[in-house]
């Protein structure tokens, strides 16, 4: 029997699979909740905040190897469809999508060819970092270095983008901009969707404190409230 780790990880591609360590309100410690498919330490390597890497190294199983890549996408996406994904009630996986390409399958080959997600689950979607994250800041999650590595790296690709794409910003034109609801001191309801920049700067708001706050990490900011709306406006 071979046991694999990140200084011996299985050869070819392989799917693999994070199980729980303890109980919880989804599922009883011994299941899954996520399966992958990779290659090298991709297993043992950090993925998001919502795909935590398990601490106890019994807790990463390989559950195929020595695949190929075509293989490897097959049995993942089989075994997601086995135990099913939390996001649309249909499991007790955490996997955003079916697997197989990273849920991107060409064409009629996606899974989602032709169709689009409920208001349900484009909400619960939406949700899911502030699930997981409950408030805390980068360098809580991280550490310090880290935090400031990943800030960096975040900025850095964003200046890039927005230089490459001059015409993409997040304002009331763009189908893709945020929402956001504030109650200001007087209590007064105003949605906001996209130039939170504007705003805060129309309201002598500081735009830091005004993110800390939709993000749950302060409750209010001079009088104000605020949260994100995920509800499409019309």
């Amino acid at each position: 029997m071979n046991i694999y780790s990140k200084r011996n990880p299985p050869s070819g591609y392989y799917v693999y699979a994070y199980l729980r360590s303890k109980d919880s309100q989804t599922a009883k410690a011994g299941t899954p909740y996520y399966i992958g498919k990779g290659k090298g330490k991709r297993a043992w390597c950090y993925h998001d905040t919502l795909i935590p890497v398990p601490k106890e190294q019994h807790n990463i199983v390989i559950l195929e190897h020595n695949l190929t890549e075509l293989g490897a996408f097959a049995i993942e996406r089989r075994m997601i469809r086995w135990y099913g994904r939390t996001i649309n009630n249909s499991g007790i996986l955490r996997n955003r999508v079916d697997g197989g390409c990273g849920g991107g399958m060409p064409g009629k080959l996606n899974g989602m060819y032709g169709k689009t997600h409920t208001k349900e689950v484009r909400e619960k979607l939406a949700l899911q970092p502030l699930k997981y994250l409950k408030g805390k800041t980068y360098e809580e999650i991280y550490g310090k270095d880290r935090a400031q590595k990943l800030k960096q790296d975040k900025s850095t690709k964003l200046k890039k983008f927005l230089f490459n794409n001059p015409t993409i910003r997040k304002n009331e034109n763009n189908g893709n901009a945020k929402i956001y609801e504030f109650i200001t001191p007087s209590n007064e309801v105003i949605i906001v969707k996209g130039r939170l920049k504007e705003f805060c700067k129309e309201n002598r708001l500081e735009c830091g404190a005004v993110i800390n706050l939709l993000k749950g990490r302060r409750k209010e900011y001079k009088g104000w409230k605020a949260k994100y709306l995920y509800t499409l406006l019309p």
